[in-house]
């Protein structure tokens, strides 16, 4: 099992461009620069799950958080364009079209 998460300074607080450098192994919109261990580059599938599933059970929170489901906590972030299938460079800089706290919208664009 892989975890992400944005622990600030060592990685992004921004969960876009958490996702988007797991699967490039490089900053999004940064083509220029050489892949960090390209060899390690996940999915997209891998780096969505890593960030909400992976993430709830190694906080032993599996019952309550990492996923959208009745009962689940609800706080979520979601992007203009599919995490798991849109090109990683564009997912670093997508909008973020809504973001729920506690199953309360927060933010709507």
């Amino acid at each position: 099992m892989l975890v992400l998460g944005s622990d600030c300074p060592i990685a992004h607080y921004d969960p876009r461009e958490v996702l988007a450098t797991a699967r490039l192994r490089r900053l999004p919109g940064r083509p220029d620069v050489e892949p960090v261990t390209a060899g390690q580059a996940l999915t997209g599938l891998m780096a969505l799950e890593g960030y909400t599933s992976h993430a709830a059970l190694a906080a032993g929170e599996q019952e309550v958080a990492g996923r959208i489901a009745p009962g689940y906590r609800a706080d979520l972030t979601a992007f203009a364009v599919d995490p798991v299938t849109a090109p990683a460079d564009e997912l670093g800089t997508a909008c973020v079209t809504l973001t729920m706290t506690g199953g309360t919208i927060v933010h709507r664009a």
